[in-house]
């Protein structure tokens, strides 16, 4: 709870069950090759929660996502987390019964599109593209963001 991070390449790597990580706020960095992420999954594991985060992958220039989700989790909570920047911003998958709700993507934050998951697989609803200030204030809503297909 209320961790900073900042000056990394890399945020939260999770390995284990029962996490939960929630009000904490990653401003990213990177080396050239570097593969940053601001969460990240490392193996299988159980009861992953992230919960009114902001990740910042702006200054990373090697970087994969704010967030990556993408080894065999169970119980995967993504909810209410202002996220900025990545090849894909948001990257869930392998996660079967995952939850993506009511987060904010910052509008053409990202190199190839706002999010890729497995849309079969995860209760996504409530999420938006937004605008933001200097401040990390959302200034504006562009629209929903529906599930990739």
């Amino acid at each position: 709870t209320r961790v900073h991070i900042r000056g990394h390449g890399d945020g939260f790597s999770v390995s284990g069950d029962n996490v939960t990580i929630k009000d904490s706020f990653v401003l990213l960095c990177s080396n050239s090759g570097d593969h940053s992420d601001g969460i990240q999954s490392v193996g299988a594991s159980k009861n992953l929660t992230f919960h009114h985060n902001t990740v910042d992958q702006r200054k990373a220039p090697s970087h994969t996502a704010p967030v990556f989700l993408v080894d065999p989790t169970q119980g995967v909570t993504v909810t209410d987390n202002l996220l900025i920047g990545g090849t894909y911003t948001v990257q869930i998958r392998t996660a079967p019964g995952a939850v993506a709700r009511n987060n904010a993507v910052v509008d053409h934050s990202w190199d190839f599109g706002p999010a890729s998951v497995d849309c079969a697989n995860t209760d996504w609803s409530g999420n938006s593209l937004v605008t933001i200030d200097d401040d990390y204030n959302v200034t504006s809503t562009v629209g929903p963001l529906a599930c990739p297909t």
